[in-house]
Formats: structure tokens, C-alpha cells, sequence
């Protein structure tokens, strides 16, 4: 039996699988969602964000697919002012 050591590219949340992967919870091929990946939280944005958030976080953000945002630190459990960001987009294969 081989050890499964694939997680959620944006919760860190080990998978079933050996690859990195984006989980259920923090995304899918319709949805926008924003990850802390320090407390866990979630929330689900609505694609009329996307625009803003592209213009907040300075990158361009997919309109065409799923898109997951990861950051290492949110205002309801870290004090710190700079977090790290990450942006996926998502089709189906990469949701497990």
C-alpha cells in the first residue's frame, strides 16, 4: 500500500489521492471561493467579485472557470497586514 501524500493546494487538507489537488470544500468549476488556510475558514464569493478581486490582489483572476484563493492568514485569526496569496483556477479534473 503506497502512502497518499497529495493535499488541497489551498487548505492543506491531506487527499486520497498522491497528487496535489484543490478539495471539494475549497472549490469546483462554478464557484469562487476564498480560503485562510491558517483557521480554515471559507467563504463563497459570487463571480461579479471577480473584477475587484483581480483589482485588489493585482493579478488577473479567470471569468471562465472556477477560482480558489488561498491566503495564509485572514483577519479573524492573524494579526499580520501582508498575507500571502495564491490563486487557482479550476476545472473539474483538479477537484477531488
Amino acid at each position: 500500500m503506497t502512502e497518499n501524500t497529495g493535499f488541497c493546494a489551498a487548505c492543506g487538507h491531506p487527499g486520497i489521492r498522491s497528487e496535489s489537488h484543490i478539495c471539494s470544500e475549497c472549490g469546483g468549476p462554478d464557484r469562487t471561493v476564498l480560503v485562510c488556510k491558517q483557521c480554515k475558514s471559507r467563504w463563497e464569493l459570487g463571480r461579479e467579485v471577480r473584477p475587484f478581486l483581480s483589482e485588489y490582489f493585482n493579478r488577473s483572476i479567470p471569468s471562465d472557470r472556477g477560482v480558489t484563493i488561498s491566503i495564509d492568514g485572514c483577519d479573524k485569526c492573524s494579526d499580520e497586514k501582508n498575507a500571502n496569496v495564491k490563486i487557482f483556477s479550476i476545472n473539474d479534473s483538479t477537484v477531488h
